[in-house]
């Protein structure tokens, strides 16, 4: 029961902590209309870290933990809020940021290449650097928002990238494709 509770309150906390991200995210997205580099990089770093943490999530209490889902769709709000507010950065700065939707399955089925992916994914950022951004949604999350981008950018199956929002990848087996894509 102790070790149930504690890992209850743990969880809670990073619940609290990402709620605080929703509202600074949206107050972020508005502070960048003033075309700071600085302050995107920054905002963008605050995404990351807060991906990190649903992974630690997702390792320690499993990938199908009623509450590591409800961090998940959290964390899918602040996702989406980023982007709308990189793409408004994009447009009001004249800025050339590259972004990707990763739409991922944690299905045992699916599993092994959407991993795959995703380390194609962290290549392509490690070369792109802070000039490209990468949004990844749980494609099986019980979660209308996921469904209404899953239409919007024509994903109708798992393990799938939109580049640029423009790009539909599916199959993806090596850096270069998605390379090719983006330049």
């Amino acid at each position: 029961y102790m070790v149930s509770y504690l890992n209850y309150q743990k969880v809670s906390g990073i619940q609290n902590s990402i709620k605080t991200d929703l509202l600074t995210t949206q107050l972020s997205g508005e502070l960048l209309k003033k075309c700071n580099n600085e302050a995107f990089y920054y905002f963008s770093n605050t995404l990351d870290e807060n991906g990190a943490l649903i992974s630690i999530l997702e390792e320690r209490f499993g990938k199908n933990d009623e509450n590591v889902l409800e961090q998940k769709k959290q964390y899918t709000l602040l996702e989406i809020q980023h982007f709308i507010a990189i793409r408004k950065y994009i447009e009001s700065c004249d800025e050339k940021v590259d972004t990707i939707l990763f739409f991922y399955s944690n299905l045992e089925a699916d599993g092994e290449e959407a991993e795959k992916i995703g380390r194609i994914l962290d290549s392509v950022k490690d070369e792109r650097d802070n000039k490209i951004m990468i949004y990844s949604f749980d494609y099986n999350l019980d979660f209308e928002i996921v469904q209404v981008m899953e239409y919007l950018y024509d994903v109708d199956v798992p393990n799938v990238l939109v580049v640029n929002e423009e790009n539909v990848l599916r199959g993806v087996r090596n850096v270069d494709e998605v390379m090719r894509v983006l330049d």
